[in-house]
């Protein structure tokens, strides 16, 4: 037998060409796939969904009967006999010292009466219905070293009237030299004001004092 053989013709894949049809083929595939689902999913039965029943819970009341205890009785004190002897014929009974027992006195209660109230609020000098004013006035002295130099200056005190018009506390809050600072603080802790009122009550309030130094003085 004479052998035939046969040839194989292999034809090269060209994209260009060949691509339209190969697409064409794919979405056909596709439409037919979603077909055939859609025909299966609507044999599909749903059941419709039932909520699921709620179960009460019923509490059922128990009372609860307390047996009262009967509080028992504390025993009886025991019983001592107490023998008496009676005094002979012939002897003389002792007598008993009479004690006289002085009435009670009575004491009324006394009452302290309240405590002042004070205020303790420092208050601005702009702040109080009436200002301190100044009753007293000391003279600062002059310190020597600054009457030597010939130096001249001002201090203004800052100072804490307390609602006696006595100065309870001073301190500088501006100097042209600090010489002269002492002298003024001093001089000042020593003036007496009338004391400010705020709802006509004496009260603690800041002033503002100046000194002046001058060499003629």
């Amino acid at each position: 037998m004479e052998e035939k053989k046969k040839r194989v013709h292999i034809e090269e894949y060209d994209p260009m060409q060949d691509y339209p049809l190969d697409f064409q083929k794919g979405l056909a595939g596709a439409l037919l796939i979603m077909i055939i689902l859609f025909l299966s999913v609507r044999k599909v039965e749903v059941t419709p969904y039932h909520p699921k029943e709620e179960k009460s819970t019923y509490v059922e009341e128990i009372n609860l009967e307390v047996e009262k205890i009967e509080e028992v009785a504390p025993p009886p004190k025991p019983k001592i006999n107490v023998e008496v002897q009676e005094a002979e014929a012939g002897e003389e009974a002792e007598t008993t010292e009479e004690v006289d027992i002085a009435a009670t006195t009575d004491f009324n209660e006394l009452e302290a009466p309240p405590p002042p109230e004070t205020d303790t609020t420092v208050y601005e000098y702009y702040a109080v219905e009436i200002p301190p004013k100044p009753i007293k006035t000391v003279k600062p002295k002059y310190p020597e070293l600054a009457r030597k130099a010939g130096i001249e200056g001002q201090v203004f005190v800052q100072a804490i009237v307390g609602p006696d018009g006595k100065v309870k506390r001073a301190w500088v809050v501006k100097s042209t030299n600090n010489i002269f600072d002492a002298a003024a603080v001093e001089a000042v802790l020593q003036m007496v004001f009338s004391p400010a009122r705020q709802q006509d009550k004496p009260v603690s309030c800041k002033v503002i004092v100046p000194i002046r130094f001058t060499l003629n003085q």
